[in-house]
């Protein structure tokens, strides 16, 4: 018992002190869309969302059909379309 412990003690503080500021790598939040202008002609985000949460003419997205995947971020070339590091909606 006494082994046991002492390996805890030597292992240190195994929680987060405040979980609602902890962010984990690879935390994607909730969508979110940028102040720059699309590129014209552009629909790179609408063609790669595998639900077709993504509209254009004005830029919107529909959080009920958004399964947070993260596959328009990076296919937005005006870098328009990113992800929040809100957890309160969150997917890994």
């Amino acid at each position: 018992m006494f082994k046991s412990i002492a390996v805890r003690r030597a292992q240190g503080a195994q929680t987060i002190p405040d979980p609602r500021q902890a962010t984990p790598a690879g935390l994607r939040g909730k969508p979110v869309i940028g102040p720059t202008p699309c590129v014209a002609g552009c629909d790179a985000c609408v063609a790669v969302c595998p639900t077709q949460a993504i509209a254009l003419e004005p830029v919107r997205i529909d959080l009920g059909r958004c399964t947070l995947c993260g596959d328009c971020a990076p296919a937005c070339p005006s870098a328009r379309l990113g992800f929040a590091p809100d957890v309160r909606l969150a997917s890994t």
